[in-house]
Parts: structure tokens; C-alpha cells; sequence
């Protein structure tokens, strides 16, 4: 089964402009989260309306924020504030549609080859690119996201490749062993707020798996020059 995230509705106004909902947000939280929270926010089209200090030294911040960017906030929060934050929402109005909300600015890292398991070699070079997904001895696809860029585009890797032999013994040689930082794993609540609008979770009875929705290298490449001629085409 593939999932993909939940869509907002929207609706089109009489003048014909496209309307979104919005939420009144308000977050209780310690002063110390408040700078992060509002960034947060601003990412994700929020505006703070009120910041209020309250009895026990907390502050309540409220927010107007569209309802798809709290799609994945919540667990965000939980995980900058160790748990101390308390969210709650409410419907407000449908409002002029706010634009593109990027949720994620890291790129991916993606499986280039075709089928195969993850080798410690191959991870412990992957791994200076940015945070793994998959352990070793991962069973892996082409289009199958590993890991987490440092930047934000997406880099191809091959992690299935693996050391080459040698009939060489040299005498008080011991053989390196990899090692590997312990990889991100994902459950499915926070594997749907993480993916990028070009992916999906992939969930099996054993497997909870982020994917590139075209898993073909080649085809991606082909749908991203299209998509920039008819970027170049509008703007002419």
C-alpha cells in the first residue's frame, strides 16, 4: 500500500480566486522554544497574531496559519520542545490561497540501482552525504529514498555496492570494520508529514518505506527538464 499525505479542500470564490482553510493556532510553550516556533511557522505561511506571558512563566502564542501547514507540525513540536509544548487549532475561515508551503528543505538520497541489500560499505560513504534511513542488510529498490541530503536537492547513490576482495593477507593486518551511525527510522505518522510532494510511503507488512513516486532515474530526469521548459515557456 502507498500513501500519500492528506489533502486540504479548497473552494473557489465568486471573483474566481482560490480559497484555502485557515486555523487560529495556539501554542503554549516555554520561552526558550518561542524564536523556533515563529521560524517554524513562517515557513509554513503562519503570521502570529497575539504572544501573551502567563502566570507559570510559559507564553502563549497565537497563530493564523492554512490548515495544510500544520500538516506534520505537530510532531515537529513535540520533538524541538522534548514534549513540553501544547498545540491546540480551530477552524477560522477559508481565505486567499497562500502559496507554495515547502515542508521540507533537505533533498533526498535515492537507491540508483535496481534491486539489492544495503552493505556497510556502501552506507559508510552514503552516510558523509547526509543522515541515513536504512541500516545494512536493507533490502532496497531503484527510486527507494536511503537517506536525508545535507542540501536540498536529491543525489543518486548506489548502496548495495560492495567491497572488493583482495587474495592479499599481510601478516598483523586486521580488516576494518564500517561502522554506521544508528539510522533514522521512521514510523508512518512521521514517514506521511516528512515525504516531499514527488514521494510516497510505501507501507508492507515488514517494511515502512519512503519512495520517489517515478521510481526510473531516467524518467524523473525526463519529467524535471519538461517541467522546467514549461516554466521557461510561461515566463516568455
Amino acid at each position: 500500500m502507498s500513501v500519500r499525505p492528506p489533502q486540504v479542500i479548497t473552494k473557489e470564490s465568486e471573483d474566481g480566486r482560490l480559497l484555502e482553510p485557515y486555523e487560529e493556532v495556539k501554542i503554549d510553550c516555554d520561552l526558550e522554544y518561542v524564536s523556533g516556533i515563529i521560524d517554524k511557522m513562517n515557513e509554513r505561511k503562519g503570521i502570529m497574531m497575539d504572544i501573551q506571558d502567563q502566570k507559570d512563566g510559559r507564553q502563549l502564542v497565537k497563530f493564523r496559519v492554512p490548515t495544510r501547514g500544520l500538516l506534520g507540525f505537530r510532531n515537529m513540536l513535540t520533538t524541538d520542545t522534548k514534549g513540553t509544548a501544547q498545540l491546540t487549532s480551530q477552524y477560522l475561515e477559508h481565505d486567499e490561497y497562500a502559496g507554495d508551503i515547502k515542508k521540507n528543505n533537505k533533498g533526498a538520497i535515492i537507491q540508483c540501482v535496481s534491486t539489492g541489500e544495503t552493505t556497510a560499505y556502501a552506507l559508510r560513504k552514503i552516510e558523509e552525504k547526509g543522515v541515513l534511513f536504512v541500516g545494512a542488510g536493507v533490502p532496497t529498490y531503484e527510486g527507494m529514498v536511503i537517506g536525508e541530503h545535507v542540501l536540498e536537492s536529491d543525489m543518486e547513490m548506489n548502496a548495495v555496492k560492495a567491497k572488493e576482495l583482495s587474495n592479499m593477507r599481510v601478516s598483523g593486518f586486521v580488516e576494518q570494520v564500517e561502522r554506521l551511525s544508528p539510522p533514522r527510522i521512521m514510523g508512518l505518522e512521521d514517514a506521511v508529514a516528512y515525504i516531499r510532494d514527488d514521494e510516497l510511503v510505501e507501507v508492507t507488512p515488514k517494511f515502512i518505506r519512503i519512495r520517489k513516486q517515478i521510481l526510473s532515474q531516467g524518467e524523473r530526469e525526463r519529467m524535471a527538464r519538461q517541467a522546467k521548459n514549461e516554466k521557461m515557456n510561461k515566463k516568455k
